[in-house]
């Protein structure tokens, strides 16, 4: 794209027919487009319907053929290996390959580095958000911050309101720059750097939590939300997910870490926010529902583990509190189940592809850190459980990638944790002194349990499940129902760190030996 090497890959190049552009434009809609609503999908058909009805016009030139081949690659990379013989007659790879080409000519021809246009830059997007499921090299990351400097130059983070366009402009400006944020919080997380938006650098709205349909151009006043889930719902999900992780972000030139209760009104009003605008509609039997409604409990659960278990020794005085190693690795563990639940549950495997590109670090070293102190029990034998079900899977999916090297100190906590397993004994101290023994968390300010109502028998079955429970309870990673929220729908009040006994510490020496030896890989900058 850069130095101008656009050689075609090997074979011809696929110009699909109507009817192959039809069946990939009816792929996108189903497998793309609800897990990265980026586009405005009336649009997008009656353009490609117009682009490809005339003999020859597929081969045409521009921004807005560009963002066809974008769609094009996207909806492949969604397909499956028969599918895509059944609907192109060729091999995925091929398909891969050909689409791959026409984005990246067609944004070089497009000069989209030196030129900025809406068009343009939701074709990178799109393209940028389908690639790290074929690509596992830092590409993305490194093009991520390309597509951050074209926002730039559009102004798509100084909009506001967006009350100098049309709402209808406005919305799509809303949606392609949300989508931006959203890829830097994804690189950054894969690549352990530093966000390239971060907190109060833009004052652009989030999208409205509208339908398609809702979306008139010749609209004259606002789009207002509406009730419950829409087409961009699951999007608005990860837009929380965003502003969250961003909020724990302290920059490098301010000294001041967050203390603990600052930590906790973050998560507080991100749970409140959740429950009261996303949650109140849910249905398990709808699947972009179950997903978007699993997909807020990990990044609940996440929020905890962050706040109490965090990734920088720098924040650890920051958690001022003795925490119970049951508890942490609780809530570890669902983030582990339900991330498996995400990629292996069939009713949602349209969205496989998107699924199965994340790994949770995080919840992962913190469940081997755990497992190499503690000793069995019903617990840890859920933990080994969930442990053994996503280890292969997880180290396939990276081993090859530039990611590769990350799994070292994986691989090493692995090892340790299966030693201590096989000696059925605990053999790692505690560091002393981390924390203050006599010490405990917070309790729950009291205005956060305002309101609940256990009234309403849906809400009834949501009602948070706490650690304590959860270790209770049998687990099979396939058959267990993950329907069931692991926070009140009409309240906000899981915490499943909050306690009034003396507890004891975390394993806190083994989790500065996991970061020590990510620390120490080269050329890394990576935190698991």
């Amino acid at each position: 794209m850069f130095v101008g090497n656009r050689s075609s890959p090997s074979g011809s190049q696929i110009l699909p027919s109507l009817k192959q552009a039809t069946a990939l434009l009816d792929t996108f809609i189903t497998n793309v487009d609800p897990v990265v609503k980026l586009l405005h999908i009336p649009s997008l058909r009656q353009r490609i319907g117009n682009l490809f009805s005339v003999p020859g016009s597929g081969a045409e030139q521009g921004p807005l053929d560009v963002l066809v081949a974008a769609v094009f690659f996207a909806s492949t990379t969604s397909m499956t290996e028969e599918e895509c013989h059944i609907h192109l007659q060729v091999p995925r790879k091929t398909a891969l390959s050909s689409f791959r080409f026409a984005v990246e000519d067609g944004l070089a021809r497009a000069n989209f580095v030196g030129r900025a246009e809406i068009a343009t830059l939701q074709a990178l997007v799109l393209f940028l958000a389908c690639l790290p499921s074929t690509d596992k090299s830092k590409a993305p990351w490194t093009m991520v911050a390309v597509a951050v400097r074209l926002a730039h130059m559009l102004n798509l983070h100084r909009d506001g309101q967006g009350l100098q366009y049309t709402p209808f402009e406005a919305e799509i400006r809303r949606r392609l720059w949300w989508q931006i944020v959203l890829l830097d919080m994804r690189v950054s997380e894969d690549w352990g750097s530093d966000f390239m938006i971060p907190e109060g650098s833009y004052n652009t709205y989030v999208p409205t939590n509208i339908n398609d349909s809702d979306m008139e151009r010749s609209a004259t006043s606002t789009y207002l939300d509406r009730k419950g889930i829409t087409q961009m719902t699951f999007g608005l999900i990860f837009s929380e997910a965003s502003k969250l992780v961003k909020l724990f972000q302290v920059p490098l030139d301010e000294q001041k870490t967050r203390n603990l209760q600052e930590r906790l009104d973050i998560v507080y009003r991100c749970q409140k926010e959740l429950n009261e605008n996303f949650f109140p509609h849910y249905n398990s039997d709808v699947p972009i529902s179950w997903a978007t409604h699993t997909i807020g409990r990990l990044i609940i659960y996440k929020a905890w583990l962050m706040v109490y278990y965090p990734m920088s020794p720098e924040d650890w005085t920051a958690t001022d509190a003795t925490v119970r190693r049951e508890d942490l690795i609780t809530t570890s563990i669902m983030i582990l189940e339900l991330s498996y639940k995400l990629e292996s549950n069939e009713d949602v495997k349209q969205w496989w592809w998107m699924f199965q590109t994340y790994v949770q670090w995080h919840a992962l070293a913190v469940t081997l850190v755990e497992l190499c102190v503690q000793k069995p029990s019903p617990l840890m034998d859920k933990a080994w459980k969930i442990i053994d079900t996503v280890f292969d899977l997880w180290s396939r999916r990276v081993v090859d990638s530039s990611a590769g090297f990350v799994w070292l100190p994986i691989k090493k906590l692995y090892a340790k944790a299966q030693e201590v397993r096989m000696s059925g004994t605990s053999n790692l101290p505690l560091a002393p002194g981390l924390h203050d023994p006599s010490s405990t968390l917070p309790d729950v300010p009291q205005n956060y349990y305002n309101n609940v109502d256990h009234t309403n028998a849906v809400q009834d079955r949501m009602v948070a499940t706490k650690p304590h429970e959860i270790s209770s309870m049998s687990y099979d990673p396939v058959q267990t129902d993950f329907s069931t929220s692991i926070f009140n729908m009409s309240g906000w009040d899981f915490d499943p760190f909050t306690h009034d006994d003396p507890m004891t510490q975390a394993n806190w020496a083994g989790w500065d030996g996991c970061l020590q030896d990510v620390s120490s890989l080269p050329d890394l900058g990576f935190m698991p």
